[in-house]
């Protein structure tokens, strides 16, 4: 196994952090005490996600599930999006079968959305583009609002309402856990086709889907202060800190400046603390992207937020093991512990 875990009040980085050792992982954050004997059970989940890529990975699907299946106690099982490369095509009966697989989990299955399954998908699929692509999705996926996939659903809170079921939220073990529907490929405003700009209807849903996911941000840490303000853990599939040339550094801050501003002003009025979790870049990376002195305060334009901390999963050819994450309880407070399980344990 390869074991992560984090340390709280470090500078951000942009490069993957590799060097914490297993004994490391194991005894916990440097300056944070070990769960105490009268702490509550502690509540294990699993995080994947970019997968299945390509028809390997596709064959290889239901191994996967039932390597997961085989860890005991995992209270729910979230993929952060991306359930397809771009060599398979955006369709009905693909959406289709990655949901039977997703209804192969013993825990709950939660789910948000990548840009492969629908922002990034041509003109001219099974419903004509990517907005007639997100409808699909929803229609499948999210076909009862409100509950989750896996053999046994969990009750959430959906946004459903408002035209966003994707977008849930739940309370476990006094923290709460959040999915938003932003995505890559410049949260839907990549420029398509020979276009070098994006056409306003995509300006439009871009607009309109961050301001429910803002929304739904703040919604989710005012229910946590009232009600499991241990710490609040955001899923989503978009790396908005995603390091080097071609990262979003190369684009600019305006496909995720609104939500990250509201990350920031959430997180600081928040006493816990508050986790993001996603895929895209596909290699696994643990920073603190937002503490003092990392370059992205300049590029986002906030104030430094040293309890937060980003967790990307790996993902495509990196797409070798999962991450097991635990909820526990610390003198100081909830706390995050995860490792890398190798889906086949003699690779390890």
């Amino acid at each position: 196994m390869v074991a992560g875990a984090l340390t709280l009040g470090a500078a951000a980085c942009d490069t993957p952090d590799e060097s914490v050792s297993a004994a490391e992982s194991s005894r916990g954050p440097v300056g944070t005490a070990a769960p105490t004997s009268t702490a509550p059970p502690p509540l294990p989940f699993v995080v994947i996600g970019d997968i299945p890529y390509g028809e390997a990975q596709i064959a290889l699907l239901p191994s996967w599930v039932d390597r997961i299946n085989s860890e005991p106690d995992v209270g729910f099982v979230v993929h952060v999006g991306d359930i397809k490369d771009r060599t398979v095509p955006c369709s009905d009966t693909y959406n289709r079968s990655i949901k039977a697989q997703f209804n192969r989990f013993r825990a709950p299955l939660v789910y948000t959305p990548g840009d492969n399954e629908w922002s990034d998908c041509p003109d001219g699929g099974d419903a004509g583009g990517p907005a007639e692509r997100l409808d699909a999705v929803r229609s499948t996926f999210f076909a009862t609002p409100g509950r989750t996939l896996g053999k046994t659903p969990m009750k959430v809170t959906s946004d459903a309402s408002n035209g966003y079921p994707e977008n849930v939220l739940f309370c476990r073990n006094g923290a709460m856990f959040l999915t938003l529907n932003v995505v890559g490929s410049d949260n839907g405003l990549k420029p398509r086709g020979e276009r070098t700009t994006p056409t306003t209807k995509q300006v439009a849903e871009a607009a309109a889907r961050t301001e429910a996911d803002v929304a739904h941000l703040r919604t989710a840490f005012a229910r946590a202060r009232k009600e499991c303000p241990g710490a609040v853990v955001v899923f989503q599939q978009a790396d908005m800190f995603s390091p080097g040339p071609d990262g979003v550094r190369g684009t600019g801050p305006a496909p995720f400046e609104d939500l990250v501003r509201a990350l920031v002003a959430e997180a600081r009025s928040f006493d816990g603390r508050v986790y993001l979790f996603n895929g895209d870049t596909h290699l696994y990376r643990v920073d603190q992207p937002l503490a003092t002195g990392s370059d992205w305060l300049g590029f986002y334009d906030v104030l430094p937020v040293e309890t937060l901390t980003q967790v990307t999963v790996d993902g495509d050819t990196a797409s070798k093991d999962y991450l097991k994450v635990t909820l526990d309880e610390t003198s100081t407070g909830k706390q995050l512990w995860w490792e890398r399980v190798p889906y086949d344990p003699a690779r390890s």
